[in-house]
Protein backbone atom coordinates (compact mmCIF):
# COMPACT_ATOMS: atom_id res chain seq x y z
CA UNK A 1 0.00 0.00 0.00
CA UNK A 2 1.95 3.20 -1.52
CA UNK A 3 -0.47 5.52 0.39
CA UNK A 4 -2.96 5.86 3.44
CA UNK A 5 -4.82 8.58 4.78
CA UNK A 6 -4.71 9.63 8.43
CA UNK A 7 -7.81 8.00 9.15
CA UNK A 8 -7.29 4.24 7.46
CA UNK A 9 -3.75 4.30 9.04
CA UNK A 10 -5.49 4.70 12.18
CA UNK A 11 -8.09 1.85 11.81
CA UNK A 12 -5.40 -0.18 10.60
CA UNK A 13 -3.56 0.60 14.10
CA UNK A 14 -6.07 0.30 16.13
CA UNK A 15 -7.14 -3.27 14.43
CA UNK A 16 -3.45 -4.31 15.51
CA UNK A 17 -1.17 -3.43 12.96
CA UNK A 18 2.38 -3.32 14.96
CA UNK A 19 3.86 -1.11 12.82
CA UNK A 20 1.79 1.97 14.20
CA UNK A 21 0.62 2.47 17.41
CA UNK A 22 -2.56 4.06 17.81
CA UNK A 23 -1.67 6.63 20.37
CA UNK A 24 1.67 7.71 17.43
CA UNK A 25 -0.55 8.81 14.44
CA UNK A 26 -2.59 11.06 17.08
CA UNK A 27 -0.10 14.07 16.83
CA UNK A 28 0.55 13.51 13.10
CA UNK A 29 -2.61 14.38 12.51
CA UNK A 30 -2.97 17.79 14.62
CA UNK A 31 -0.38 18.86 12.75
CA UNK A 32 -0.71 17.41 9.63
CA UNK A 33 2.49 15.85 9.24
CA UNK A 34 3.52 13.31 6.30
CA UNK A 35 4.58 10.17 7.62
CA UNK A 36 6.16 7.70 5.51
CA UNK A 37 6.97 3.86 6.92
CA UNK A 38 9.94 2.12 5.29
CA UNK A 39 11.03 -1.36 5.29
CA UNK A 40 14.13 -1.94 6.96
CA UNK A 41 14.92 -5.09 5.04
CA UNK A 42 14.71 -3.19 1.69
CA UNK A 43 15.83 0.05 2.36
CA UNK A 44 15.23 1.48 -1.13
CA UNK A 45 11.91 0.45 -1.82
CA UNK A 46 9.66 4.16 -1.25
CA UNK A 47 7.63 2.13 1.75
CA UNK A 48 4.15 3.67 2.54
CA UNK A 49 3.06 7.44 2.46
CA UNK A 50 0.55 8.65 5.56
CA UNK A 51 -1.24 11.68 4.62
CA UNK A 52 -4.51 13.94 4.83
CA UNK A 53 -5.64 13.31 1.59
CA UNK A 54 -4.05 10.22 -0.67
CA UNK A 55 -3.42 10.76 -4.14
CA UNK A 56 -7.28 9.59 -6.15
CA UNK A 57 -5.06 7.87 -8.52
CA UNK A 58 -3.94 5.12 -5.77
CA UNK A 59 -4.84 1.51 -5.81
CA UNK A 60 -7.06 1.09 -2.92
CA UNK A 61 -6.14 -2.37 -0.99
CA UNK A 62 -7.57 -3.87 1.70
CA UNK A 63 -5.40 -4.87 4.11
CA UNK A 64 -5.66 -8.38 6.38
CA UNK A 65 -4.21 -8.62 10.23
CA UNK A 66 -4.07 -11.56 12.09
CA UNK A 67 -3.16 -11.57 16.20
CA UNK A 68 -2.50 -14.60 18.22
CA UNK A 69 -1.80 -15.77 21.46
CA UNK A 70 -5.43 -14.99 22.65
CA UNK A 71 -8.10 -16.95 25.06
CA UNK A 72 -12.16 -17.14 25.26
CA UNK A 73 -13.41 -16.54 28.07
CA UNK A 74 -16.93 -17.29 28.73
CA UNK A 75 -19.28 -16.55 31.55
CA UNK A 76 -23.24 -16.74 31.42
CA UNK A 77 -26.49 -17.74 33.31
CA UNK A 78 -27.62 -21.41 33.87
CA UNK A 79 -31.68 -19.87 33.58
CA UNK A 80 -33.28 -16.82 31.82
CA UNK A 81 -31.74 -14.21 34.34
CA UNK A 82 -28.99 -12.79 31.62
CA UNK A 83 -29.62 -9.74 30.90
CA UNK A 84 -28.02 -6.29 30.03
CA UNK A 85 -27.10 -5.15 33.22
CA UNK A 86 -24.83 -8.14 33.84
CA UNK A 87 -22.72 -7.76 30.91
CA UNK A 88 -22.18 -4.07 31.87
CA UNK A 89 -21.10 -5.94 34.95
CA UNK A 90 -19.15 -8.23 33.66
CA UNK A 91 -16.96 -5.47 31.33
CA UNK A 92 -16.95 -3.09 34.26
CA UNK A 93 -14.92 -5.11 36.32
CA UNK A 94 -12.34 -6.36 34.00
CA UNK A 95 -12.21 -1.94 32.85
CA UNK A 96 -11.36 -1.85 36.38
CA UNK A 97 -9.36 -4.30 36.79
CA UNK A 98 -7.18 -2.82 33.45
CA UNK A 99 -7.51 -5.96 31.58
CA UNK A 100 -8.38 -5.23 27.46
CA UNK A 101 -11.16 -7.11 25.88
CA UNK A 102 -10.34 -7.21 22.72
CA UNK A 103 -13.41 -8.74 21.06
CA UNK A 104 -16.89 -9.20 22.87
CA UNK A 105 -20.26 -11.04 22.12
CA UNK A 106 -22.97 -11.63 23.90
CA UNK A 107 -26.14 -14.37 23.19
CA UNK A 108 -29.56 -13.91 25.30
CA UNK A 109 -30.58 -17.31 24.26
CA UNK A 110 -27.63 -18.86 24.67
CA UNK A 111 -27.75 -16.70 28.27
CA UNK A 112 -24.05 -15.90 27.69
CA UNK A 113 -20.93 -13.81 27.31
CA UNK A 114 -17.75 -14.37 25.23
CA UNK A 115 -14.90 -12.37 25.87
CA UNK A 116 -11.37 -12.63 24.32
CA UNK A 117 -8.50 -11.54 26.16
CA UNK A 118 -4.66 -11.71 25.73
CA UNK A 119 -3.66 -15.38 27.07
CA UNK A 120 -1.29 -13.71 29.39
CA UNK A 121 -4.63 -11.89 31.09
CA UNK A 122 -6.64 -15.15 31.05
CA UNK A 123 -5.85 -16.33 34.57
CA UNK A 124 -6.62 -12.46 35.71
CA UNK A 125 -9.80 -12.36 33.83
CA UNK A 126 -11.06 -15.66 35.60
CA UNK A 127 -10.09 -13.71 39.14
CA UNK A 128 -11.46 -10.51 38.27
CA UNK A 129 -14.98 -12.26 37.16
CA UNK A 130 -15.03 -14.74 39.78
CA UNK A 131 -14.87 -11.84 42.49
CA UNK A 132 -17.26 -9.93 40.34
CA UNK A 133 -19.62 -12.96 40.02
CA UNK A 134 -18.74 -14.53 43.44
CA UNK A 135 -22.55 -14.95 44.98
CA UNK A 136 -23.79 -16.07 41.66
CA UNK A 137 -21.12 -18.53 41.28
CA UNK A 138 -21.49 -19.83 44.67
CA UNK A 139 -25.21 -20.78 43.86
CA UNK A 140 -24.72 -22.57 40.43
CA UNK A 141 -26.58 -20.19 39.03
CA UNK A 142 -23.76 -18.60 36.58
CA UNK A 143 -21.05 -20.54 35.10
CA UNK A 144 -17.51 -19.29 34.15
CA UNK A 145 -14.03 -20.79 32.27
CA UNK A 146 -12.15 -20.62 29.74
CA UNK A 147 -13.14 -22.78 26.43
CA UNK A 148 -10.49 -22.15 23.69
CA UNK A 149 -7.51 -20.91 22.69
CA UNK A 150 -8.41 -18.51 19.75
CA UNK A 151 -7.02 -15.15 17.38
CA UNK A 152 -8.40 -12.62 15.07
CA UNK A 153 -8.35 -12.12 11.93
CA UNK A 154 -9.19 -8.89 10.61
CA UNK A 155 -9.86 -7.80 7.40
CA UNK A 156 -9.94 -3.59 6.76
CA UNK A 157 -11.10 -1.88 3.69
CA UNK A 158 -11.16 1.21 1.87
CA UNK A 159 -13.58 2.72 0.13
CA UNK A 160 -14.37 1.93 -2.91
CA UNK A 161 -12.79 -1.21 -3.41
CA UNK A 162 -13.96 -4.27 -5.57
CA UNK A 163 -17.48 -2.08 -6.08
CA UNK A 164 -19.55 -3.82 -3.31
CA UNK A 165 -17.01 -3.24 -0.23
CA UNK A 166 -14.96 -5.85 1.55
CA UNK A 167 -16.90 -7.34 4.71
CA UNK A 168 -19.26 -9.22 2.19
CA UNK A 169 -16.32 -10.70 0.06
CA UNK A 170 -14.58 -11.56 3.53
CA UNK A 171 -17.32 -13.87 4.88
CA UNK A 172 -17.36 -15.40 1.44
CA UNK A 173 -13.75 -16.19 1.61
CA UNK A 174 -14.16 -18.24 4.96
CA UNK A 175 -17.14 -19.60 3.93
CA UNK A 176 -15.57 -21.25 1.27
CA UNK A 177 -11.90 -21.81 2.85
CA UNK A 178 -14.23 -23.54 6.12
CA UNK A 179 -12.82 -21.69 8.63
CA UNK A 180 -14.92 -21.71 12.27
CA UNK A 181 -16.06 -18.39 13.01
CA UNK A 182 -16.63 -18.33 16.74
CA UNK A 183 -17.39 -14.13 17.08
CA UNK A 184 -17.50 -10.80 14.60
CA UNK A 185 -17.03 -7.84 15.09
CA UNK A 186 -18.05 -4.90 12.22
CA UNK A 187 -17.37 -1.58 11.51
CA UNK A 188 -21.12 0.50 10.88
CA UNK A 189 -18.93 2.10 7.71
CA UNK A 190 -18.92 -1.52 6.31
CA UNK A 191 -15.32 -1.35 5.21
CA UNK A 192 -13.92 -3.54 8.29
CA UNK A 193 -14.61 -6.92 10.18
CA UNK A 194 -13.01 -9.11 12.96
CA UNK A 195 -13.41 -12.47 12.84
CA UNK A 196 -12.54 -14.44 16.42
CA UNK A 197 -11.58 -18.29 14.74
CA UNK A 198 -9.43 -21.26 16.16
CA UNK A 199 -6.13 -20.05 16.70
CA UNK A 200 -4.56 -23.30 14.70
CA UNK A 201 -6.79 -22.02 11.81
CA UNK A 202 -5.00 -18.98 11.59
CA UNK A 203 -2.43 -19.61 9.15
CA UNK A 204 -4.82 -20.91 6.20
CA UNK A 205 -7.32 -18.44 6.40
CA UNK A 206 -4.84 -15.51 6.20
CA UNK A 207 -3.18 -17.00 3.05
CA UNK A 208 -6.78 -17.54 1.67
CA UNK A 209 -7.83 -14.49 2.11
CA UNK A 210 -4.56 -12.94 0.45
CA UNK A 211 -5.00 -15.01 -2.73
CA UNK A 212 -8.80 -14.08 -2.65
CA UNK A 213 -8.44 -10.63 -2.14
CA UNK A 214 -5.83 -10.49 -4.57
CA UNK A 215 -3.01 -9.38 -3.11
CA UNK A 216 -0.22 -11.12 -4.04
CA UNK A 217 2.19 -9.77 -5.30
CA UNK A 218 2.88 -10.10 -9.47
CA UNK A 219 5.46 -13.07 -10.25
Amino acid sequence: MRELSYTEASDLAYYGADVLHPKTIRPVIEHGIPLRILNSFDPTDPGTLIVKSPSPERQPLPAIISTTGLSLIAVGSVDDSWSLPVVARALQALSEAGIDVLMFSQSFSEHSLNLIVRRQDQQRCLKTLRSAFAVELERGAYTLGAKEQVATVSVVGVPGWNGKGVVAHAFSALGAQGTRVIAVAQAVTEHSVSFCIPEEQVGDTVRYLHRDLGLEAPR
